[in-house]
């Protein structure tokens, strides 16, 4: 079973961002599996590793798809902030697994859902307007 089902609300209508959001929800799956089973924590930490490098590229290409859309400087900055601090949590996530003697998988399972899913469903849905707009760019 899944931990995250990836649904028609998250589309942004870009394809390039819709497939790295649906990769992201994989990652993700993946992660969260490694830990419920009690698989080695190297494991976990090799794919939140890939997680934090997928992100950050995924980041860059969501901002740069917002500039070539048209979307406003303020709220692209913004956004930006919002991706910078994402790799601090992600940076944070991966310090307390790797100290840790017991990981804490609620808070865990409470971080990935509230990036993921309220990240795409909240600020990524600011794009939809920009992209639809045809004569914005």
């Amino acid at each position: 079973m899944k931990f995250i089902e990836w649904c028609g609300l998250l589309v942004i209508g870009h394809p390039v961002i819709d497939a790295q959001h649906r990769e992201l929800f994989e990652i993700i799956n993946t992660f969260h599996d490694q830990l419920a089973s009690g698989k080695p924590r190297k494991t976990a930490v090799e794919t939140l590793n890939r997680m934090t490098a997928f992100a950050q590229k995924h980041f860059a290409d969501e901002e740069a798809v917002s500039k070539q859309f048209g979307f406003p400087d303020d709220l692209r900055n913004r956004h930006q902030q919002i991706h910078e601090k994402l790799v601090f949590d992600i940076f944070e996530l991966h310090k307390e697994i790797a100290e840790s003697d017991v990981i804490d998988l609620d808070n865990i399972s409470e971080f990935l859902t509230n990036w993921i899913i309220l990240h795409i469903l909240i600020e990524d849905n600011g794009y939809k307007a920009y992209l639809h707009d045809s004569s914005r760019h």
